[in-house]
C-alpha cells in the first residue's frame, strides 16, 4: 500500500483539483462562445449595413440617371433616345435617295454572271469559286445570313460560275452549286435567278460521308482525267477562288485535282463597280450619317452613337452590314470611348436594301460653333416632346 498522505498531496487526485480545472473549462468555453456570439453579431451588422448603403447607392445613380444634370455627360446619355429620334427626323428630310427605288431583277443578276465569264475566259480560268459573302450576294442575291444565319458551318456551299458559249456566239455563265444532300431542298427554295433554258438549279449534291471537292472534281462539270494523256500533261481544270472562300475549302480544291489561281484585278473590280442603284444607296448612307452627325451631343459612348446609325438606316428600310463608329484613336478598347466637343469621329457603314449593297468610310468632328446650338436644341425639342407624351 502506498502512503495516504502522499496520495493526499498528488495533485491529480486532489478532489478540488479536479473541480477548478472543470470551472476553468466552463469558464473558457464560456468565453469563446462569447467571441464567437459577438463575430456573428458583427458580421451579420456589417451585412445589414452593407446592403443598406448598396441600396441607397443604387437608388442615387437611379436618381441621378433619371434626373441628369443639363449640360453634363450624363444628360447627354439619358437622352440617348431623343438623339436617336433626332437623326430619324432629319434622315426623312432627305430621303429622296428610294424615289424610284425597285428590287434587283434577275436580268441583272444574270447580266454580272455573263460579264464575270467573259473575264473567265479571258484569263483562261475554267471556274470561279466563291462560298457565300460579298461576291456571292452580287452575283446570287443570297448574304452570308441567308444561309448561315448562326455563322458558317463547315459543310460548304460552293457556287461555280464557268464560261461557256452561247448560242449567238457570245460568252455566257454556266451556274452550278455544291451542296450537301440534306439541304438541296433549303438551296432550291432560295429562287436563285436562272436562265430561262435551264430549268432548274444544277446543284452537285453529296453525302455526309463524301468528300465535296472530290465529287465536284469527278461531275459532268468538269472533263475526267484522260489516261492516255502524258504524263507532263497537267489536266487539273484552273478555278479562280473568291476572297470569302474559306482556306480549308481552297485547300480541299487543291487536294481533290484542281489548281488554284489568284483574284485577278479583273475580276475583282466587277462587284466593286457601282451601278445607279448602288450609288443611290451610298447617297442613302451619306444622309444618314449627316443626320447622326446633326444630333450626336458630347457624353454620348460610341456603342450609343452606333445605335444611333442602326436606327437611322431601319427608319428608311435599309439594312445595316457594316456599322462601326469610333471616336479618337481607340483601337485597345473600341467600345468605351466618350464623345467630346473636340473628338473626331469615324464611321464606317454598309447596308444592303432591295437586293443592292453598298458601304461608305467618313471621318467628321462635331466641334462646330455654329452648328453646336442648333444641334443641342434639336436634342431638346425631341427630348421634350417624348416628355410630354408627343
Amino acid at each position: 500500500m502506498g502512503n495516504p498522505d502522499l496520495e493526499l498531496q498528488n495533485p491529480d487526485r486532489a478532489p478540488h483539483h479536479h473541480r477548478r480545472r472543470r470551472s476553468r473549462r466552463d469558464a473558457a468555453g464560456g468565453v469563446c462562445t462569447a467571441v464567437a456570439a459577438g463575430m456573428l453579431l458583427a458580421i451579420g451588422v456589417w451585412g445589414i449595413c452593407f446592403d443598406a448603403s448598396t441600396r441607397s447607392l443604387l437608388r442615387l445613380q437611379q436618381h441621378c440617371l433619371g434626373h441628369p444634370a443639363p449640360g453634363s455627360a450624363l444628360a447627354a446619355s439619358g437622352v440617348l433616345d431623343a438623339a436617336e429620334q433626332c437623326a430619324v427626323r432629319s434622315f426623312a428630310k432627305d430621303a429622296s435617295f428610294l424615289d424610284g427605288a425597285a428590287a434587283i431583277e434577275a436580268d441583272e443578276l444574270l447580266a454580272r454572271r455573263n460579264a464575270l465569264a467573259e473575264v473567265l475566259r479571258d484569263e483562261g480560268v475554267d471556274a470561279f469559286v466563291v462560298e457565300p459573302g460579298f461576291t456571292f450576294e452580287y452575283y446570287a442575291n443570297v448574304s452570308r445570313t441567308d444561309w448561315y444565319p448562326s455563322g458558317p458551318e463547315s459543310q460548304p456551299l460552293l457556287m461555280v460560275i464557268q464560261p461557256a458559249d452561247g448560242c449567238d456566239g457570245g460568252i455566257v455563265a454556266k451556274t452550278a452549286f455544291v451542296a450537301p444532300l440534306s439541304a438541296v431542298d433549303r438551296l432550291r427554295a432560295l429562287s436563285i435567278p436562272r436562265p430561262s433554258s435551264e430549268p432548274s438549279l444544277d446543284i452537285v449534291a453529296w453525302q455526309p460521308h463524301w468528300n465535296p471537292y472530290a465529287t465536284l472534281r469527278k461531275s459532268p462539270l468538269f472533263a475526267p482525267v484522260d489516261p492516255l494523256a502524258g504524263e507532263h500533261t497537267d489536266q487539273r481544270p484552273v478555278l479562280m477562288v473568291d476572297r470569302d472562300t474559306r482556306s480549308f475549302v481552297v485547300d480541299g480544291l487543291w487536294d481533290a485535282g484542281f489548281r488554284y489561281k489568284r483574284l485577278t484585278p479583273s475580276v475583282r473590280q466587277l462587284p466593286q463597280s457601282k451601278i445607279s442603284a448602288a450609288e443611290r444607296i451610298a447617297g442613302g448612307l451619306d444622309s444618314a450619317v449627316h443626320a447622326v452627325r446633326a444630333c450626336l451631343v458630347p457624353g454620348q459612348t460610341e456603342d450609343g452613337a452606333r445605335r444611333m446609325l442602326d436606327a437611322t438606316l431601319a427608319s428608311a428600310g435599309l439594312t445595316p452590314q457594316r456599322l462601326a463608329v469610333l471616336f479618337d484613336v481607340n483601337g485597345s478598347a473600341p467600345q468605351g470611348n466618350v464623345l467630346r466637343e473636340d473628338s473626331m469621329v469615324t464611321v464606317e457603314v454598309g447596308a444592303r436594301h432591295l437586293g443592292y449593297s453598298s458601304d461608305i468610310v467618313r471621318r467628321f468632328s462635331i466641334d462646330q460653333a455654329d452648328r453646336r446650338e442648333s444641334r443641342e436644341a434639336d436634342v431638346a425639342e425631341v427630348a421634350g416632346g417624348a416628355g410630354r407624351g408627343q
